[in-house]
């Protein structure tokens, strides 16, 4: 397919909105359609996730994004990404393949001036018997939360993830046996979670 461009922004201390008119490199970009973005804001790094089945990293410190890491390993649509943990570099992606997915990007000064390396994920969860549709997480990043067509909410563990073993599974599994759950968001203590589903 055609690749796709996105088009990027910064939000300045001044509260001023700085919109990107130069689409990145085109042989940087996805090759299907951009599903969700998230940002490491600190560090100027956009993340945003494709049907082409990758998770990009773009440096955004010019005006002219590079992508510094491609996230390779699910194998089917990417619909949603979350950045967990600034100061560790985690990321999470969720995809149609079924699976949960955590990376571990640098996020250094020297990783920004990189070109596109392709990253392995870290561990790879499953839990749901249908398309992984969105992901959020608490503020301490100690919980990842997913929700599927499967009409299941994935309460994950993520300090028992990020152990020796990496063990797959869930700290909490909520069946609601209702309805496709299409987009999640949490409380920062993960105490309270809200769902957008298919019956409305």
């Amino acid at each position: 397919g055609r690749p796709a461009l996105p088009r990027l922004g910064t939000m300045g201390p001044d509260a001023t909105l700085s919109v990107f008119l130069d689409p990145p490199v085109r042989g940087e970009c996805h090759m299907h359609c951009t599903t969700s973005l998230d940002s490491f804001a600190s560090n100027d790094m956009l993340v945003t996730s494709s049907r082409d089945a990758t998770v990009r990293v773009w440096n955004c410190r010019t005006t002219r994004p590079t992508c510094v890491y491609t996230c390779v390993g699910h194998d089917h649509w990417v619909n949603d990404v979350c950045c967990v943990s600034e100061s560790k570099g985690l990321l999470a992606s969720c995809s149609s393949d079924r699976t949960v997915r955590l990376w571990d990007v640098p996020l250094s000064d020297e990783a920004a001036e990189g070109t596109a390396a392709r990253v392995p994920a870290s561990a790879c969860l499953s839990g749901h018997t249908d398309y992984v549709m969105a992901l959020t997480s608490a503020a301490d990043a100690h919980k990842l939360v997913s929700v599927s067509l499967d009409a299941r909410i994935a309460i994950w563990d993520m300090q028992a993830l990020r152990g020796e073993d990496r063990a797959d599974g869930t700290d909490m599994c909520i069946d609601t046996e209702q309805a496709s759950m299409y987009c999640v968001d949490t409380t920062p203590s993960c105490s309270v979670i809200a769902c957008g589903c298919s019956d409305g």
